[in-house]
């Protein structure tokens, strides 16, 4: 691939970005563009190419880390130039995109598609023990309540049931409403207590 040059009179594209465990994923949004060009190393990216008024338009990010340039794809959509990069080191996340510790005013983070991915499964493990423990405390509160007001005309029957030890609430539809293509008897809710 022939080196990119950077053109004499031209602008940066704005740029949106998101980290994940194993990619990065950067959306420059550029109007109609055409005569793309990428060019992906292990420690930065370059982007030339021309939007709709034929402004030339470049970018070019030093990385914060090292990438996988040969596992790097872009995708050119109307609005949109996609790249979605490999990170030399998976399950490591990136506190920015950049090595320089200052942002470029054209440089942002996709917040819409940003996830914590570091704290999920801690998370998880903390509301599966928030669970246990409400269900522990379920079960010094006594005998579960009786289901002899249980209305099957209201298209909904709530259940409660225990095994002995844990308590647990299904919601199942009982009759199919106009505004609901869910089978009769699907379960629509299990929540524990």
């Amino acid at each position: 691939m022939p080196k990119i040059v950077r053109p004499d009179n031209c602008q940066p594209a704005k740029a949106l970005w998101f980290d994940r465990k194993k990619y990065l994923t950067i959306n420059f949004l550029v109007q109609k563009p055409k005569n793309v060009q990428v060019d992906v190393t292990d420690t930065k990216i370059i982007l030339s190419c021309q939007d709709d008024d034929d402004n030339n338009i470049y970018n070019e990010i030093e990385f914060y880390d090292r990438v996988h340039k040969s596992d790097s794809r872009e995708k050119v959509y109307d609005r949109t130039i996609n790249l979605l990069i490999r990170k030399m080191k998976d399950n490591v996340a990136w506190p920015r995109l950049t090595k320089d510790t200052a942002k470029p005013a054209w440089l942002s983070v996709d917040f819409e598609n940003w996830r914590d991915w570091e704290h999920e499964e801690e998370d998880g493990r903390a509301e599966f023990e928030q669970y246990m423990d409400m269900l522990s405390d379920m079960n010094k509160k006594g005998e579960a309540p009786s289901m002899d007001d249980l209305d099957f005309d209201s298209g909904f029957v709530h259940v409660l049931l225990s095994d002995g030890e844990n308590l647990a609430l299904f919601v199942v539809l009982t009759s199919l409403t106009a505004s609901s293509d869910v089978p009769h008897g699907s379960l629509l809710l299990i929540r524990p207590f």
